[in-house]
């Protein structure tokens, strides 16, 4: 039976580490956050006391109980040792600082799987691109990406989901298969790493826009028009960035925005949102809580496409926001007249 490791202890890291624990296997959840990781390990039952102490992860997913098979573990090379599938569910921009560590201790084909949406702001690289650059060539095949709209918090519920798993080889495809699906929890297949991890890292901030919407008040002939632009550019700006065109109009790319720009759940909806009332972009993020991915990943994704030929009005707008702090009322009015 596999040993898969999860590096992360936030809401993603910990639904993924329930729904694998529930499929019969051994998860270990390894983060920095000392007070997720212990929480996470309590499991008590005394029926003659009358307590009944689940594990759960109060701080990131509360009101789950966990899974008997995961456990979490502070020491990386410790969580490391036989795990068969790594992974990685940490902020994009932090994926770099701890990936190194990861070298000297991975088993002999480990399969390095990023569920990670965002660029690293510093390198403009995708997660798995980083990965790429930690380790050997002879580890390459064994990257991939699980993206599409995947809310944490209904993975661990057992709503009905469906992913988008890519990795150049099919039989990694399967034998991740065997381990992620059950009868709430499905996955196709992709070969376009990149283009699934650019609709990741792209739908966060396209879903700013959409909260703007939503902070001004405005209705959904407004938000329709929005989203048909948003789906065109974010496909022209995708290809342009390496991905295949195909990819943006799928799980990863339209899939994973309408979940990100609609739901109420949505970090990067709600910070768009929030913008609206006069906060800056501190506060905003300060309030919700999280990382707000689509925040940093604008600035990196702008700086990319520095030599793009071809306008990309949204992002612009986005950034004009977040890294110009200009009003969202006035940017989205002048963007009417041109998407």
């Amino acid at each position: 039976m596999s040993k898969i490791c999860i590096l992360g202890s936030g809401s993603m890291g910990t639904a993924l580490a329930h729904l694998i624990g529930g499929n019969g296997y051994k998860v270990v959840v390894w983060g920095i956050d000392k007070e997720a990781s212990e929480h996470i390990n309590v499991h008590h039952e005394n029926k003659s006391e009358h307590i009944n102490v689940h594990h759960e992860n109060k701080k990131f997913l509360p009101g789950v109980s966990l899974s008997k098979n995961v456990s979490a573990n502070l020491i990386l090379p410790l969580t490391l040792v036989d795990a068969s599938v790594v992974m990685v569910a940490l902020p994009a921009q932090v994926v770099g600082q701890v990936l190194p560590a990861l070298h000297n201790h991975l088993v002999d084909n480990a399969v390095i799987l990023s569920v990670s949406k965002g660029i690293d702001v510093k390198s403009g690289q995708t997660v798995s691109q980083i990965i790429k650059s930690v380790l050997p060539e002879t580890r390459h095949k064994n990257i991939a990406a699980l993206m599409g709209p995947l809310f944490a918090s209904e993975i661990s519920t057992q709503v009905p989901s469906v992913g988008l798993l890519t990795v150049s080889d099919v039989k990694v495809f399967k034998f991740l298969q065997k381990i992620l699906v059950n009868k709430h929890f499905f996955v196709r297949y992709s070969d376009d790493l990149i283009g699934a991890e650019l609709g990741g890292a792209l739908k966060n901030i396209y879903a700013i826009l959409l909260g703007v919407c939503d902070g001004l008040g405005y209705g959904w002939n407004t938000k329709s028009a929005l989203i048909t632009a948003v789906v065109k550019e974010m496909a022209v700006v995708g290809q342009f960035l390496g991905g295949k065109k195909e990819t943006f109009y799928g799980l990863a790319g339209m899939g994973d925005l309408l979940t990100t720009g609609f739901g109420e759940k949505s970090r990067n909806r709600r910070f768009g949102e929030k913008l609206c009332s006069g906060k800056s972009v501190r506060k905003a993020i300060k309030e919700i809580g999280h990382v707000v991915e689509g925040a940093a990943t604008v600035k990196a994704v702008i700086k990319s496409l520095g030599a793009f030929k071809k306008r990309a009005p949204l992002l612009t707008a986005v950034n004009d926001m977040v890294s110009k702090q200009k009003n969202p009322c006035a940017v989205l009015q002048k963007l009417f007249s041109v998407i």
